[in-house]
């Protein structure tokens, strides 16, 4: 298997869907995006969106969680989905989530926060005060954007050099 992911063309209209918002972003702009963004809504909950995208490799989920009516965050899934227990198919995954996050550079610049390991994830703050990141799920790449908000706290816990795998008030 040959994992596939988004176009160059495809993620730029991603990036550019949600650094075109204002936040906070209402729920109809989160509807706006979906629409012209060509994909299909399977389905609309108080909570948030479902959506088919419609990628040149294929339809993959997209999901759009609302906090007081408002969008919070976007989960886009990138590139095709893949068997986490074969081996070959996470090295194909490795390299999708390299190649995404090199193109994601060259339409975004340099990432503001770059986490390695088993579970990667590149971070970009959007000029419009939100951020979007290209994360190794385990089983598919995908593009994460978080309202103004969300990423504001994740900017202060970095300067406190809290790490995403801290919880507050858990002990080991």
């Amino acid at each position: 298997m040959t994992v596939s992911y988004a176009t160059i063309d495809e993620m730029r209209a991603i990036v550019d869907a949600f650094a075109a918002l204002s936040w906070p972003a209402p729920k109809s702009d989160a509807v706006a995006i979906g629409e012209r963004l060509g994909w299909t809504l399977r389905l609309e909950l108080e909570s948030g969106l479902e959506y088919a995208t419609a990628l040149s490799f294929g339809r993959t989920p997209a999901s759009i969680l609302l906090d007081d009516d408002h969008l919070a965050q976007a989960t886009i899934h990138v590139s095709s989905r893949i068997d986490e227990d074969d081996p070959a198919q996470v090295a194909e995954l490795d390299l999708a989530y390299d190649d995404v996050r090199s193109i994601l550079t060259g339409i975004l610049a340099d990432p503001a926060r770059t986490r390695r390991g088993s579970s990667p994830k590149t971070s970009w703050d959007l000029s419009n005060g939100g951020r979007l990141a290209v994360a190794h799920l385990g089983f598919v790449v995908a593009i994460i954007v978080i309202q103004e908000r969300y990423a504001a706290v994740e900017r202060a816990e970095e300067r406190r050099g809290v790490s995403e795998d801290e919880y507050p008030g858990s002990e080991d």
